[in-house]
């Protein structure tokens, strides 16, 4: 670890939220990828794993899966 200054961690790892309830995701939202647009975000994933970035996880019942990042600029 690099720091262990309570207030950099805060910005490096992001803001938390705390709630008074579970929020509870109604919504699954499913989009579809033609092969090569599939092709090229398992590629993009591995990048992104291989370089630490990202990490795979185990689903959660109570997780919340956003799409906005797929919509184009």
């Amino acid at each position: 670890m690099i720091t262990s200054d309570k207030e950099i961690l805060t910005c490096v790892r992001g803001a938390t939220i705390e709630f008074d309830t579970r929020p509870h995701n109604t919504k699954h939202l499913q989009s579809a990828f033609s092969v090569e647009e599939s092709a090229i975000i398992d590629s993009e994933i591995a990048k992104l794993l291989s370089k630490n970035i990202i990490e795979t996880t185990n689903h959660d019942p109570y997780e919340v899966i956003s799409n906005i990042f797929i919509r184009p600029k």
